[in-house]
This record gives structure tokens, C-alpha cells and sequence, in this order.
């Protein structure tokens, strides 16, 4: 678990299926993560059990995907993630980690996905020790790559090396997030 100024962050578990089923059932948000919605409750709830399995040894070391809860109403908003970045097929695997968020679309235009994707950097850097993390989105995911911008991360190019997709990739580094984080702090 770990927090941000507005949000609580919590592994992704099945008791949390509604909250889940209304961010990735939802065809906005789906559309950014080149899949279809998920069809229904039981199939979130499939999903979300492979992913608990999945990221098990991950949770203790800050790394795994997340449940984002608005502190205020304790509603499940959106979620983050720190994890090895899915490779296109015949890619050699660098051990890439990635950061990413996603977002109900009821909460989209409120600053939320901003705060996910640093808090999400926050915890790679400072509990999980990376050197370095990377950010993949669609070329016209306009909200996902100000949020990138916004946090810092530094705009490599596109590339079709992750997810069988041609995708904008973005990086930042320990060293440069720490610069970027003293410069707020002025």
C-alpha cells in the first residue's frame, strides 16, 4: 500500500470487482488499452484473480498493480501500476519496468490521472530503488502523454517494441525525477 496527496493505493483484490468492472467494462477506457471492455462482473472478477496471483511476489517490493481509492469517498477511481512492461512478439526482453494508470471515465478532466502516474513513478523510485522507468501510450492518447509530461518523463519516440502496437514511449530516470522534483519544491 502507499498513498498520494489525494488517493490510496491498494493491490488489486477480488472484493474490489464493482469498482474494477466500472473502470475497465467501460468501452472510453478500454479504448486506451487496445482491448474490448471487460463483458462482465465474472470476467473482472477471473481477472482479477490471475492478477493477484500474478504480482504475489511482487506486492512486497512496491512493484504490482494497483487500486486507486479517492481518500474522501473511498471510491475506487482508477488504479496504477508498477510491473515488467509486456514485449511485442520476436522482442527480445530487456527487463523494462513500466508505470502506468488508468482512470474511470467519470473521473477523467479532474487531475486524478496526473497524481496516479506520480505517485506511481514516486513508488518505483523511492521503495521499489529503480534506476529508471518507462511509459508506453497511443500516439493520440492526448490525457495520457500530458500526464507522462507531467510527471516528468522524457518523450523517446514511437516505437512497435511492446504490446504488438506502435505506441509512444516516454522514460525518466532516478536522477532526473529527483532534479524534476526539486525544481516543484521551489
Amino acid at each position: 500500500m502507499f498513498e498520494s496527496e489525494r488517493l490510496i493505493f491498494r493491490p488489486w483484490k477480488v472484493d474490489y470487482v464493482e469498482g474494477a468492472f466500472r473502470i475497465f467494462g467501460d468501452p472510453e477506457v478500454a479504448r486506451w488499452l487496445a482491448g474490448t471492455p471487460v463483458e462482465s462482473i465474472e470476467v473482472m472478477r477471473e481477472r482479477i484473480e490471475l492478477m493477484a496471483e500474478r504480482y504475489v511476489d511482487d506486492y512486497p517490493v512496491g512493484k504490482g498493480a494497483y487500486a486507486a481509492f479517492e481518500k474522501s469517498s473511498g471510491e475506487i477511481i482508477g488504479g496504477g501500476i508498477i510491473k515488467s512492461i509486456n514485449y511485442s512478439v520476436g522482442v527480445e526482453p530487456q527487463g523494462e519496468i513500466e508505470v502506468g494508470w488508468h482512470l474511470a471515465s467519470s473521473w477523467w478532466g479532474l487531475v486524478y490521472g496526473k497524481e496516479i502516474g506520480r505517485a506511481c513513478i514516486r513508488q518505483a523510485f523511492e521503495t521499489v530503488g529503480l534506476e529508471r522507468v518507462v511509459a508506453v501510450a497511443f500516439p493520440d492518447n492526448v490525457r495520457s502523454l500530458k500526464v507522462m509530461e507531467s510527471a516528468g518523463m522524457r518523450r523517446v519516440g514511437l516505437t512497435d517494441q511492446y504490446f504488438d502496437k506502435t505506441l509512444e514511449l516516454y522514460e525518466i530516470f532516478r536522477e532526473d525525477w529527483k532534479n524534476w522534483q526539486s525544481n516543484l519544491d521551489m
